[in-house]
């Protein structure tokens, strides 16, 4: 009697797996997955891709979105020579506080073999600041703690500036500013005073420089530490911006954006 359950237990496997033997198996199907080289191999496709939008009257926002074919798994993207980021499948990507000039924007989408990708990249221009305008440069910048950055001062799309007097404001628990100098000394006559979370630097034009500085040029940099920790955000900023022509009568200053220090 003790016989019966295990031939019916065995009977059952038997159904299950002649059951399985007779499920429809499309090679074609199963090969085109991952294998390249099939004739029906499906290979990745960014269907579109729009941008830049660029938004914000100084042009702090670049956006780009795309879409992707069915197979794609997973999409990466950069701005310049940075380091690719992993968004997924599509959707949008931002940039935040690019710099004044051309830049590229490169995407790249896997297919889940991991294998193959396809990448495709555009070159736009960020010409949003108006001058005259004073900037920082770069205007954002990721760093880690206790890290030394250099940042320039630019004049930005000015006519026979003779020179030039302002603050730049940060938070001294964030940022600690230990050096400035101009790369036009000594042709350009640098004062600069310190205090808690303010620099205030005056600047005049001399010698070849006296006929005044002209489209956009760097003319003070700034040597920095970030102090901050992972997670925090920090911003320079200027205040009581004043440029004078060359007849010291005072021109007027249309844009000064900030730059934004970001802790890792």
């Amino acid at each position: 009697m003790r016989i019966y359950p295990f031939i019916v237990i065995f009977s059952a496997l038997g159904f299950v797996l002649s059951s399985c033997e007779k499920l429809p198996v499309n090679p074609d199907e199963v090969q085109n997955k991952y294998d390249t080289s099939h004739p029906k191999f499906n290979y990745p496709r960014i269907l579109s891709l729009q941008g830049p939008q660029i938004l914000g009257s100084d042009g702090s926002v670049v956006t780009f979105s795309w879409t992707t074919n069915a197979v794609v798994a997973r999409s990466e993207y950069r701005f310049d020579q940075d380091g690719f980021q992993s968004v997924g499948t599509g959707g949008s990507v931002q940039s935040y506080n690019l710099d004044e000039g051309v830049h590229t924007f490169t995407l790249k989408s896997y297919h889940f073999n991991e294998f193959v990708y396809v990448d495709t990249s555009i070159t736009f221009t960020v010409d949003a600041v108006k001058g005259p305008a004073l900037m920082f440069k770069p205007r954002f910048r990721r760093i880690s703690a206790a890290t030394d950055f250099i940042d320039s001062i630019k004049v930005e799309e000015v006519a026979g500036a003779l020179g030039a007097s302002f603050v730049v404001k940060y938070d001294p628990r964030m940022i600690q500013i230990s050096e400035v100098k101009s790369p036009f000394e000594p042709e350009l006559l640098l004062l600069y005073n310190q205090r808690s979370g303010e620099l205030l630097i005056d600047f005049v034009c001399t010698g070849s420089l006296s006929h005044g500085l002209n489209g956009s040029t760097a003319v003070v940099t700034i040597t920095c530490r970030g102090l901050g920790s992972a997670g925090q955000t920090t911003f320079l900023a200027f205040d009581k911006v004043i440029f004078r022509d060359l007849n010291n009568a005072g021109i007027a200053v249309r844009e000064t954006p900030n730059a934004k220090v970001e802790f890792r």
